[in-house]
């Protein structure tokens, strides 16, 4: 042979091997690409690749079930799907997704653990995350028994606990302590020993759309509170206070909520700065002989405590609903400085009547009512319909607190109930302007004139003194009492970290985020490629359009789906470019081939 076409012959062999790895190569890229869009376009909820999920039966005793807890990785879901487990009680100390989509009932034991017994924890409850715990979710149960408490986060930070149960306890409810971020929304906390929920120096916390009643002490007892969003909550029916702010108490939202039927509706004992008190319904509270402490300090709607002091720009209190509460509809302490309060609807638009229900040392020293800041129901005609709405001093639509009409009566006759909720009142009728309304509220009787039809008779225009349509963080703010680092609700097209107008739930990857609602206040949403509940968003400061979240959470169950298509479409053009790729190899190869028969 001679050297030339040796030469060719082992080019040609080398060029062969060369030929198939690229193959193989391409190969394995082509599969990867192919698998990883399919994967891509799925709209399930679906684990991480790397995580794993457990199913946690009633046949496992709870110190079995604290073997399998100890022996997830984090990220992991530990799923129970029997109805029923006694004795429960167990330490977690991992992010974990907890859930149960049969609504299992967890009876708490009474009795430490073994493992809170080695760990020296002094209370027993039914979950107790550690400061090792943070990110972990706990969602559909039903937790009953007699532990100290049901559940207690101590040090954890963004703990999500939703859409729970949660009976007795007897200590309490759920103990949030030295805690960021935490998450509580969708639960039923009732009927514990104390307080239905606890929260000891806590930074950033959500509370919201939560049933909150029938607590032997406090609904919701806060000692040292930053930047806490209690929202869209019944607070209802409570021992001794729905609400009772003690300790310091910074930057809080407490916007929208019905606290009603408790023995005192609001307690402010805290040394406050810049919190906020607004749109809530504050009625009914009851005179309570086990909390009467020889004053009379019970059957307040709002009640300031002997501590409560002003810790730089005071606490706004404006825009509620307060009535029929059986003391007065709020009330200072004799070693307090006068307080006054921002415009509130006392349920009636007689100044007499409201002023008979608030403490002198809420007025400024002035008993005349035209000295103090109220709202008043008015009526406007559109089309067959009657709208009410509440009016500020000045003439300006603005939203309050819910409540209820017994009985609205056109011109002698009666059209049954009402409601006001979400800033108007609507009853289908067709009358004249200047035709006479007469409302029915408990005691309560207003009678004013519908409007004219060229009048304001929308709520879409609703304006206040302070929030949405002012700037909050500027302290200068004539229009504002108090000022509150607040919820400014105008919308943005930016990105980043932020809020909106937003209530209700958003997703995204990142900080693009979206969601839609009414109030504003702190977080929560999608963070980083997960999703979540969208919280009250607020804040200030603009974001994505209509509201997203400041402080997201993702949790470990999660779909991206903001870059999913983007990430597919890519996947797709390397396969077909795969494909192009290795034809041209098999052409070139073959010519090659070719070639090297013709020089033999």
């Amino acid at each position: 042979m001679d050297l030339t076409k040796e030469k060719s012959t082992k080019n040609y062999q080398h060029g062969k091997v060369i030929f198939f790895i690229l193959i193989i190569i391409l190969c394995f890229a082509l599969i990867t690409s192919v698998s990883a869009t399919d994967n891509t376009n799925s709209t399930e909820v679906k684990l991480s690749s790397s995580s794993n999920t457990y199913n946690v039966n009633s046949s496992l005793n709870t110190e079995e079930i604290q073997k399998v807890f100890d022996g997830a990785k984090s990220g992991d879901t530990i799923n129970f799907t029997s109805k029923t487990y006694n004795n429960f009680s167990v330490v977690v100390d991992k992010k974990l997704n907890i859930i149960s989509d049969s609504n299992s009932v967890l009876n708490t034991n009474s009795q430490l653990s073994t493992k809170a017994k080695s760990l020296g924890l002094g209370n027993s409850f039914g979950f107790y995350f550690t400061n090792s715990s943070s990110g972990c979710l706990l969602r559909g149960f039903t937790l009953n028994g007699n532990a100290d408490y049901q559940i207690i986060v101590n040090g954890a930070n963004n703990v999500n606990i939703q859409n729970n149960t949660i009976n007795g306890g007897r200590e309490g409810g759920v103990l949030i302590k030295n805690s960021i971020g935490s998450n509580l929304t969708g639960n039923k906390i009732m009927n514990s020993g104390r307080n239905g929920l606890d929260l000891y120096d806590t930074k950033d916390t959500i509370v919201k759309n939560n049933n909150i009643s029938k607590n032997t002490r406090d609904g919701v007892y806060i000692h040292n509170a930053d930047k806490l969003n209690l929202t869209y909550n019944d607070l209802l029916s409570n021992g001794r206070a729905g609400l009772d702010m003690e300790g310091s108490t910074s930057n809080c939202n407490f916007i929208h909520n019905h606290i009603q039927d408790n023995a005192n509706n609001i307690l402010i004992n805290s040394r406050s700065h810049n919190d906020v008190i607004r749109e809530n319904t504050i009625a009914g509270a009851k005179y309570s002989s086990v909390y009467d402490d020889g004053s009379g300090n019970t059957g307040n709607g709002i009640l300031f405590g002997d501590d409560y002091k002003s810790a730089g720009i005071r606490i706004y209190i404006g825009y509620n609903t307060i009535g029929f509460n059986s003391q007065f509809d709020a009330k200072n302490t004799m070693t307090q400085p006068v307080f006054t309060l921002g415009a509130n609807y006392y349920i009636t638009n007689d100044g007499e009547q409201a002023k008979a229900h608030l403490c002198p040392m809420l007025m400024g020293g002035e008993l005349n009512w035209e000295k103090i800041k109220h709202l008043s129901l008015g009526f406007s005609k559109k089309g067959n319909q009657v709208y009410g709405l509440l009016y500020d001093d000045n003439g300006n639509v603005v939203t309050a607190g819910d409540f209820d009409m017994d009985d609205v009566s056109i011109n002698g006759q009666s059209y049954g109930k009402a409601s006001y909720v979400d800033g108007k009142a609507v009853i289908d009728a067709d009358v004249d302007d200047g035709s006479q309304i007469t409302v029915k509220s408990g005691s309560s009787t207003t009678t004013v004139t519908v409007k004219k039809s060229s009048e304001n008779t929308d709520s879409t225009d609703t304006k206040k003194d302070d929030p949405s349509n002012t700037n909050l963080n500027n302290p200068n703010n004539s229009n504002n009492p108090s000022n509150s680092n607040n919820q400014g609700t105008s919308t943005s097209n930016q990105t980043g970290t932020g809020s909106g107008t937003g209530q209700g739930s958003g997703s995204g990857t990142n900080s693009n985020l979206n969601g839609t609602g009414i109030m504003s206040g702190e977080s929560s949403g999608v963070s980083n490629g997960g999703s979540g509940q969208s919280g009250d968003n607020g804040a200030g400061s603009s974001s994505s359009s209509s509201g997203s979240a400041d402080n997201g959470k993702a949790y470990e169950i999660a779909t991206q789906k903001t870059s999913a298509g983007s990430a597919a479409q890519n996947r797709q053009w390397l396969a077909v470019a795969a494909i192009v790729a290795l034809v041209l190899l098999f052409v070139v190869g073959y010519k090659r081939r070719n070639n090297d028969d013709d020089f033999d």
